[in-house]
């Protein structure tokens, strides 16, 4: 496994490592092909690369971590990147966390997956991204809009809230629920809509709710006029 110097008389020399030469002669050291190697010199055959070690070229001394592969702390063994980190290397460097924004749900990454549509993440080397404010996810587990007299103010995956009883989201993606106001209020949670209380008639002079006159009264909330009350009978 030596090669004769060409400038002294009888005289071979190793060789180098990665390289390596098989039989007796004056022929040139060979590289060692990709993704073997020779760490000595003197190699006579190269050696497969252990477990998930490659070579990134011809002539490789040393094996280096495959990509998605990192070294196990203070071994020289290669073990896997974790989720939310990646590695596109042939070589023996930690892993990098994913950005903001992107993410990589299995191990043994090689490049990060950027979030869909209406949805990102809080921190780097996320394994998952979550919605925008005024989204969450549906059961084919797609960010989409929280639906009207539904709202939802932080990112998450978490689902939109209904509406309480005199608040209201008339449209979809909204973040909070809107108070009806003074006089208003709602016939259920998740309305879309207001309507006057009971004790407020609707005025179709002014499209608004008045606080029903004396005299005068309406038991349950809707967009109903106030009604005078029975002879012999007073509001209370």
């Amino acid at each position: 496994a030596s090669l004769r110097d060409p400038y002294a008389m009888e005289s071979c020399l190793a060789c180098e490592p990665g390289y390596f030469k098989g039989m007796l002669g004056d022929a040139l050291c060979g590289a060692c092909p990709t993704n073997t190697f020779s760490r000595t010199p003197g190699a006579v055959s190269c050696d497969t690369c252990p477990g998930e070690e490659l070579t990134s070229h011809p002539g490789s001394p040393e094996c280096s971590c495959a990509p998605g592969y990192e070294l196990l702390n203070n071994t020289e063994v290669c073990t896997t990147c974790p989720r939310g980190y990646f590695k596109t290397t042939i070589a023996n460097e930690t892993c990098t966390a994913c950005p903001l924004n992107t993410y990589l749900p299995t191990r043994r990454g090689t490049q990060c997956v950027v979030c869909p549509n209406n949805s990102l993440t809080e921190d780097v080397a996320a394994s998952s991204c979550t919605c925008v404010a005024g989204y969450e996810k549906n059961v084919e587990d797609i960010c989409v809009q929280c639906a009207p007299g539904t709202a939802r103010l932080d990112t998450g995956n978490t689902s939109c809230t209904a509406c309480g009883i005199g608040f209201i989201a008339p449209d979809a993606g909204s973040l909070t629920c809107t108070s009806c106001g003074t006089g208003r209020t709602t016939l259920e949670e998740g309305a879309t809509e207001c309507v006057c209380a009971a004790g407020w008639g609707f005025d179709n002079e002014t499209q608004s709710c008045s606080k029903c006159p004396i005299n005068t009264f309406k038991a349950a909330a809707g967009d109903d006029e106030c009604e005078p009350c029975a002879p012999g009978e007073v509001a209370v």
